[in-house]
């Protein structure tokens, strides 16, 4: 490896956009009695938000253990009404037709009936539609067993599976922001809503980074760069 390819690894590490993460995460119990635990992810850059959602409860009995949204205040920066916007989702669709068969395909639309809107500092990322709820794992078998409102629903399915990541544009954000305030909503109509708190231990559980990109080209910058050493090393 020449000193030129030496020199762009390390551009390219120390040309990353810095990021900060925090984690909030609830557990506990709807209005229906019925339990609910769900991930919220939160990675921070120059004017961007990216949230990845996961629905942790394995084997929903019904529509209204589904993940339909949160909310959160950033603890710093002034920010005007309504600038933040859903710019982009990844993540994978499901389609349960019976209790032990569904069908999973990536997501194939850049907001999936996902909004975000904010007050001041005070933003929310909702779902406002019938399909693409978050929905948790089967259980054992694996298997879903749901009733009538998740299994072969045609007005709920497809359902969001794993954890779908949100990149929202966010005027003002910094790699230096932090939020508090996280709450967590369930229900089609998220009717049902619960304060998260956050993460100390076992974080991270939801699988997603919420910031892929980046994590990539600096284990590539960092890997020429021992390639480099390595080469001369050898050569002495």
């Amino acid at each position: 490896m020449s000193s030129t390819t030496l020199r762009v690894a390390v551009w390219a590490v120390l040309s990353l956009p810095t990021f900060a993460a925090s984690i909030y995460t609830v557990s506990g119990t709807n209005g229906n009695s019925n339990p609910v635990s769900a991930e919220a992810d939160f990675g921070f850059a120059n004017n961007q938000l990216f949230v990845s959602l996961t629905n942790t409860l394995a084997d929903p009995a019904a529509a209204n253990q589904l993940l339909t949204g949160i909310t959160f205040t950033f603890t710093g920066g002034t920010y005007a009404n309504n600038v933040g916007s859903v710019t982009n989702l990844t993540g994978t669709t499901r389609n349960i037709t019976s209790s032990t068969s569904w069908t999973d395909t990536p997501i194939n639309t850049s907001t999936a009936n996902w909004t975000a809107t904010n007050t001041g500092s005070t933003f929310n990322l909702f779902f406002n539609g019938a399909t693409y709820s978050i929905i948790g794992d089967p259980g054992p078998g694996p298997k879903y067993d749901s009733n009538s409102s998740i299994v072969a629903n045609n007005g709920h399915n497809p359902f969001l599976a794993g954890t779908p990541v949100f990149t929202l544009s966010v005027p003002g954000v910094t790699s230096t922001s932090n939020l508090s305030g996280v709450t967590f909503f369930f229900g089609t109509g998220r009717e049902f809503s619960i304060a998260g708190v956050p993460c100390t231990s076992n974080c991270g559980g939801g699988g997603e980074s919420v910031t892929p990109e980046p994590v990539s080209y600096l284990l590539a910058g960092t890997g020429l760069i021992g390639i480099y050493f390595l080469r001369r090393r050898r050569a002495s």
